[in-house]
């Protein structure tokens, strides 16, 4: 738990900063599980059609939380605002399209003096689920050693959605946007490979 990040504590209302943005971090996952495995082709290690190797990367998490807020603040104050809650605004089967109940959110009447009484990171995001695998062929010639590595991320092309209001206004009430998801994942082992779909990979390594 944190109270507010700076981004929000400079954009509603600072004058309640404990109850308006006491919350989960924006970082805070609850549940996450990660497993690899690696095995070695037992049969003909020696030979030059042997020396096999299959590794995968198993990777599951909970979505991160996400804040509501509203294309309009609150006037003369300089400020942003969040919307009043009128529901739970969870959806059992969410879309792509619709990612939350919209309708439980809606703009106080007061655009002058009342903050929404919606609270900071209320909702969730996506999950991620990705697996990543390789198959990795040793070979022994005399003196030199090679090893040919094919490798894919995301072996699956599994989409990986960002929250709503990555690269859009999906959590902006009065938005074009509002309620969608509009953002894939960021790469997270390269900032310059775009986002994660499934990507692969051959790799030569020789030693002498």
């Amino acid at each position: 738990m944190d109270i507010a990040s700076d981004n929000e504590a400079g954009l509603t209302n600072n004058y309640d900063v404990i109850g308006y943005h006491h919350a989960p971090s924006e970082y805070d996952v609850r549940q996450t599980f990660s497993s690899s495995v690696i095995y070695e082709v037992p049969w003909a290690r020696e030979r030059i059609y042997g020396g096999w190797q299959v590794n995968g990367i198993f990777y599951l998490r909970s979505g991160l939380p996400f804040t509501v807020t509203q294309v309009q603040g609150v006037r003369s104050t300089g400020t942003g605002n969040r919307p009043d809650r009128i529901c739970d605004g969870k959806l059992d089967n969410p879309t792509v399209e619709k990612w939350f109940d919209t309708a439980c959110f809606v703009a106080p009447t007061d655009t002058t003096g009342t903050y929404g009484n919606a609270g900071r990171n209320i909702l969730r995001g996506p999950g991620q689920f990705n697996i990543d695998a390789s198959i990795i062929k040793n070979t022994r010639i005399g003196r030199i050693n090679t090893e040919i590595r094919i490798e894919a991320f995301n072996l699956l092309n599994h989409p990986q959605f960002a929250n709503p209001g990555v690269g859009g206004g999906g959590n902006q009430l009065g938005n074009a946007a509002y309620g969608q998801l509009s953002q894939m994942l960021s790469n997270p082992s390269c900032s310059l490979c775009g986002t994660i779909e499934r990507q692969v990979q051959i790799g030569l390594k020789m030693r002498f």
